[in-house]
Parts: structure tokens; C-alpha cells; sequence
């Protein structure tokens, strides 16, 4: 007895037409729940000027007069776990250059979860005198370090990547170039992320 021949063709247009009647029948479903599936939701990250104006309430309420705190950091890098962390250091000017500063510290860690965006305070123990700053370097231009700021907190949100942001926060190393006897410091709580920033430095012309 002969088994019965089944045609290549024709089980390549049975294919053809079950997948095309459950396309048709995907977009009945859709058109019945009210028009095409929605767009996928947008990344948001927390506004950095609402972060920086909290941290600064802590430390101004815990403390007589505020410290001088450090720009917003990742918690850990590349991966900061969705927190921020700022150190505050205590600043008394010289008294021989009005243009020098003493730099004490750090005496407070500040912890910002973007998820709550409470600034959770810790006090450091013996922060000792780290140094004496001069002011007469150039630092970022107006404006430039609430963008890298932002741009930090971006990518802390997982709303960029660091290779995307990169450019924006360049204003870090002018930042840190200013404040050198802190960023000294902070070669030893931030140093992954100050690393990262040096080697993607911009290339000079």
C-alpha cells in the first residue's frame, strides 16, 4: 500500500495562512481593547536640584553652620545600586591668603537612595586636616556642575549609560582639579568612579 504524497507547497501555504489569521485575530484583540498596544514607558530619573537642596536641610539642621559638601557620587561604580552618596567636609579660610582654605575632614556621609530620595546622614569619626586649598584654579563654568550632576543621576537612575554620559560629566575633573586637596581624599571613597572620569577624559587639541 502507497503512502498518501503530502506536497511541500502545500504545507508551506497551510504555514502561510495560519500565521496570517493569527496576525488578523492579534489585531482584532487590539483594536477591541482600544487601539494599538501602548509605548513602552519612559525612563525617569529624580531631578538632581531637589537631591542637592535636601542634603544640604540635613546637614544645615544637624549642624550649627552648613559644611561644604562634595557633588553628587555614585555609591559604587559601575554599579552605584540606585544610591547616591556626598561627603561634607569642614572649610576655614587662612587667615595670611584670603585665597587659601583649610580642609577638615570628612565629617558626614550623606546616602541618597534615588528610590526614597531621603538623605540618610552618617557621622564620620576623627576627620582629621587634610590639607590647604588654593582658589586660584579654574573650576567648571556656571552651570556645567548641576548638568553632570544630573547626568550622574541619569545613569544612577539605569536611564543612560555611562559611555552615553560621558561627555556630560567631564565637568567633574574640572571640579575636582579646583578642589584638589578633597579630591585627594576622595581618591579613597570615589576611586573607581574618579578612574573612570580620567581615563575618559576628553583628548586635549
Amino acid at each position: 500500500m502507497r503512502r498518501p504524497v503530502v506536497s511541500h507547497i502545500a504545507i508551506g501555504t497551510l504555514a502561510l495562512a495560519t500565521a496570517t489569521c493569527t496576525s488578523r485575530l492579534q489585531a482584532s484583540a487590539q483594536e477591541a481593547a482600544g487601539g494599538s498596544a501602548p509605548p513602552p514607558a519612559r525612563c525617569t530619573s529624580p531631578v538632581v536640584a531637589d537631591i542637592n537642596s535636601k542634603v544640604r536641610a540635613r546637614l544645615c539642621d544637624d549642624l550649627l553652620s552648613c559644611l561644604r559638601t562634595t557633588p553628587a557620587l555614585p555609591f559604587a561604580w559601575p554599579d552605584a545600586q540606585g544610591k547616591l552618596v556626598f561627603f561634607a567636609y569642614e572649610t576655614e579660610p587662612r587667615l595670611e591668603n584670603s585665597m587659601s582654605t583649610e580642609v577638615t575632614g570628612p565629617t558626614h556621609r550623606v546616602v541618597v537612595a534615588l528610590a526614597s530620595g531621603e538623605p540618610l546622614v552618617e557621622k564620620l569619626r576623627a576627620p582629621r586636616v587634610l590639607g590647604v586649598e588654593r582658589d586660584d584654579k579654574p573650576g567648571p563654568r556656571r552651570g556645567e556642575m548641576p548638568r553632570a550632576e544630573q547626568a550622574l543621576v541619569d545613569v544612577v537612575a539605569g536611564c543612560r549609560t555611562p559611555d552615553d554620559a560621558a561627555a556630560d560629566l567631564r565637568p567633574y575633573l574640572a571640579w575636582l582639579e579646583r578642589a584638589y586637596v578633597t579630591a585627594a581624599d576622595l581618591e579613597k571613597r570615589a576611586g573607581p568612579f574618579i578612574a573612570w572620569l580620567k581615563t575618559h577624559r576628553p583628548e586635549r587639541r
